[in-house]
């Protein structure tokens, strides 16, 4: 194995990746004119990948894969969306694929521009545009942090979601308290007090309860809902669960090749994780991911499993064993996967009969984004965070698949709230800081002589004459530290004519820290978008489309 580190910087388009600091500003590289012969650029070099993968070509597989994804994406989004896409090229070939993907929540409109890219850019290159569901990650809380309190006094406040459980993988997370559910978006308006005149959670958790009848998953109402709100913008796409994904035969022969594979893939999969953090200096164990670790004779492989019954997400470890594999969980369950004429074959029939009992089978995030870019799509597009933990993905697709990782695209873009945030700054209180300190150590510059009696000014210009002698002295290692209690006694007795100073600059800083915290919460640009503006929003993406055309 080439022994390499500088791979995981020497992208091009990585060095510029950062979040817009202007209001409505975004990102996207490579440049969005550039997208679509990227797009061709990664089909032309990916089509020549040497390895087989499942015992089918790169190519042949590929081609199945998106076959299954269009089709799948397609059934999906029939559930509750009109479907118009053209699924096949004139010449009888799969059309271009697009793809992205996020977790089935009410994320930050920095995160959603990557669906209005994907959109616009699959329209000016005749692809499909497919978005993937993220159903396999947990449910970090069944809270939403929204904008709470007033202008004057913003503050950030937990407003639940469901009254359940978190931990559980969206795909398994069902609604638990119906009123909590039903009553989110009323505590969410009266929580913002007016200080949005017209947010999106008026208009769109009547969607989310819509959907929620039909599919009682809470991320996956969500998402639905998310997505009809998205034709307003026109936007003209498809969505799908991971969790499918994770059931089509195409993706079993990834996890057959990565099961059989697994100790060269854990090899390559740690070199390249321990890499990254040389270059980053990242001293966490847990990022960008763990490690894959190896138990007795038991390899970790980068998939969650759990079960219906209990959707605890645990890792998968696998050996070989009788010439065939068995699988655990390191905990509970173990099973063995057949030995038989195909392994493959084998696999699918075990993995089916795994799901007919209520075992889940899911990736993980390098085998999802590896899986999206190799095999799913001609380009994908990440957010910021995801574009550079995928240089780890760069460098496992150059190590073990032997080819050239495809070019993927990072889009992201700053949305702040419609509310006045102030321009009260950090160096605005440090600049009080340092005068409360200038007062301490150099009060003879800030005595209002002229508030003074006759004998205060002469106390006054006795201490600082005093002062000033013992100033004025030649440091030595005799008088050093007399010197230096005599001065401090000095400046301790001058504080007594300044004290209305001293107690205005006071004031004048907790309420410059004040403004500070309501400007740095109001400037967030991670809030939920059910709390932005809809004219806002609808301005934003107008201005988005525009601009994509105008390109």
């Amino acid at each position: 194995m080439v022994n390499r580190t500088d791979v995981l910087t020497d992208a091009v388009h990585l060095r510029d990746l950062r979040v817009p600091s202007e209001d409505g500003g975004w990102l996207v590289v490579p440049a969005f004119s550039s997208l679509i012969e990227v797009a061709r650029a990664n089909a032309m070099n990916l089509a020549g990948c040497p390895m087989k993968i499942g015992e089918i070509t790169r190519p042949q597989l590929a081609v199945q894969a998106r076959a299954e994804l269009i089709q799948a994406a397609v059934e999906w989004t029939r559930q509750y969306r009109n479907v118009s896409v053209s699924f096949e090229q004139e010449n009888g070939g799969l059309p271009a694929v697009y793809v992205t993907g996020h977790q089935p929540e009410l994320f930050h409109p920095g995160v959603w521009f990557k669906n209005a890219i994907l959109h616009h850019a699959a329209a000016l290159g005749q692809a499909v545009a497919i978005h993937l569901i993220i159903d396999n990650d947990t449910m970090k809380s069944a809270s939403v942090r929204v904008l709470g309190g007033d202008c004057d006094r913003p503050r950030m406040i937990n407003v639940p979601i469901d009254d359940g459980p978190s931990g559980i993988p969206y795909e398994d997370r069902r609604i638990h308290d119906a009123d909590v559910f039903r009553n989110f978006g009323k505590r969410v308006k009266d929580s913002l007090g007016g200080m949005i005149l017209d947010p999106v959670v008026d208009q769109f958790w009547p969607l989310v309860e819509l959907r929620a009848r039909e599919n009682p998953r809470l991320g996956h109402a969500i998402a639905q809902a998310r997505h009809l709100w998205e034709k307003r913008w026109g936007w003209n796409t498809l969505e799908v669960p991971q969790s499918v994904v994770c059931e089509q035969p195409s993706f079993l022969r990834l996890v057959w090749h990565l099961w059989v594979h697994r100790e060269r893939f854990r090899e390559i999969h740690n070199h390249a994780v321990q890499a990254y953090r040389r270059v980053h200096r990242l001293r966490s164990r847990s990022h960008p991911f763990p490690e894959l670790q190896q138990v007795d004779d038991w390899c970790e492989t980068p998939f969650w499993t759990w079960t219906v019954d209990e959707p605890v997400r645990r890792k998968v470890f696998v050996r070989e064993v009788n010439g065939g594999l068995e699988i655990t969980d390191g905990i509970a369950w173990k099973d063995e996967v057949p030995r038989g004429a195909s392994g493959f074959g084998t696999l699918l029939g075990w993995w089916r009969d795994q799901g007919n009992k209520g075992r889940r089978i899911r990736s993980r995030a390098v085998v999802t984004t590896l899986w999206a870019r190799m095999c799913l799509s001609d380009l994908f597009i990440h957010g910021l965070g995801g574009a550079k933990y995928d240089q780890v993905t760069d460098e496992i697709i150059r190590q073990f698949f032997q080819c050239e990782p495809p070019v993927y695209c990072t889009a992201t873009a700053t949305v702040r709230l419609p509310v006045s945030a102030g321009r009260v700054t950090i160096y605005d209180v440090k600049c009080l800081r340092q005068l409360l300190r200038e007062l301490e150590f150099h009060p003879e510059r800030f005595i209002p002589y002229h508030r003074l009696s006759s004998l205060q000014r002469e106390t006054a210009e006795r201490l600082i004459e005093e002062k000033w002698k013992w100033i004025r002295q030649e440091v030595t290692w005799e008088n050093a530290r007399n010197r230096f209690l005599a001065i401090r006694a000095f400046n301790r007795a001058l504080q007594e004519f300044l004290v209305g100073e001293r107690k205005e600059l006071e004031r004048r800083l907790q309420a410059t820290i004040q403004q500070l915290e309501a400007t740095q919460v109001l400037s967030s640009r991670d809030w939920p978008f059910c709390i932005y503006s809809v004219t806002q929003l609808d301005q934003f993406f107008d201005a988005v489309a525009q601009s994509c055309m105008a390109r």
